[in-house]
């Protein structure tokens, strides 16, 4: 069975057509094109329900309200993810998680 009949539908971010997922919420088409040109961190990875249940509970809630602390206090987000103790790339998600 071809894989692109597997991948559930999604409405592409970039071009709006209603393909098959590719990631980052972009078709095939678009992400290939993106990719290429190196401009993907343009379209960041969607957080799915189950990842933004899993950063309100548990052990993960007490960085991410660390976190939060951190840039209320004034921290850029690079300064507050070393201080918790993740990645930048960890803190990009926890920043999206903010009001």
């Amino acid at each position: 069975m071809d894989r692109r009949n597997e991948r559930r539908l999604v409405v592409c971010v970039r071009c709006g057509r209603t393909r098959p997922h590719a990631g980052r919420q972009l078709c095939e088409t678009c992400r290939t094109h993106q990719a290429k040109r190196g401009l993907l961190t343009r379209w960041p990875h969607a957080l799915t329900e189950a990842r933004l249940h899993a950063l309100h509970t548990g052990p993960v809630a007490a960085r991410v309200a660390a976190y939060a602390a951190a840039r209320e206090a004034g921290m850029t987000p690079v300064e507050a993810a070393r201080r918790v103790g993740v990645r930048p790339s960890t803190a990009e998600k926890y920043e999206r998680t903010l009001p």
